[in-house]
């Protein structure tokens, strides 16, 4: 999922665990080759991606919105999760975000530019559901993240976490796809499923001015699923 939001200086979404940056004058997109695993990134001595900073450098100023929109899902008993299928989660759905937000608020590397971080949790996170016990672990050490961020940040930066319910996106497409279940599903959606257009319209306010006294908040966005 994709929310690319305006911001005074650029723009910054990861898809997948990929970095996208774009100048408002013009759109042009650059792996920032954040998906690796963190371990292997992480330099002796301490030093940011080389490639992220070459193109906060290149871009010529800096970034104040950072929205973290990527993740992966592993469904799996509990019996049948390795270390390895674990670990692949934590890295894009967490480990990913901390990381960018370490770079981030290195002065050295984008001065004092960041004033928003939201990141886009689950609202599995909330609930019990079998076999997905390592995504929403995932989720919710980001939920975590949030609230700890939001106290530490403050007040030069305001955190936030959106927890969608079920969405239209290609992630879950084949689950909405699934006639044998997708009514037993749906039963659990008093609005039905949603799509990204719903989550993004959240994402917008809280990035905008309008919500300027909000931070270390999880909101749900969910159809009532987590009212059921």
């Amino acid at each position: 999922m994709e929310l690319d939001l305006e911001a005074r200086c650029v723009r910054v979404v990861v898809h997948a665990g990929v970095l996208h940056l774009s100048r408002q004058s013009h759109a042009a997109e650059e792996d920032a080759a954040l998906h690796a695993p963190i371990e292997r990134r992480r330099r002796a001595d301490d030093r940011p991606p080389p490639r992220l900073v070459e193109l906060l450098s290149r871009q010529g100023c800096g970034i104040d919105g950072f929205i973290h929109s990527a993740g992966i899902v592993k469904i799996l008993p509990v019996r049948m999760v390795d270390p390895a299928a674990a670990l692949e989660v934590m890295n894009t759905n967490f480990l990913s975000a901390l990381e960018i937000v370490r770079i981030l608020v290195k002065k050295k590397v984008n001065q004092t530019n960041l004033k928003t971080v939201t990141f886009i949790s689950s609202a599995a996170s909330k609930l019990g559901e079998r076999g997905n016990s390592v995504y929403a672990a995932s989720k919710g050490a980001l939920d975590s993240l949030t609230r700890s961020l939001a106290v530490e940040l403050a007040p030069d930066v305001r955190v936030n976490a959106v927890l969608p319910g079920m969405v239209r996106t290609s992630m879950s497409s084949s689950t909405i796809d699934d006639r044998d279940h997708v009514a037993e599903i749906l039963k659990k959606y008093p609005l039905g499923f949603g799509d990204v257009t719903d989550v993004a319209a959240l994402v917008r306010f809280l990035v905008s001015d309008e919500a300027r006294w909000i931070t270390g908040q999880h909101l749900i966005v969910d159809g009532g699923r987590t009212c059921i």
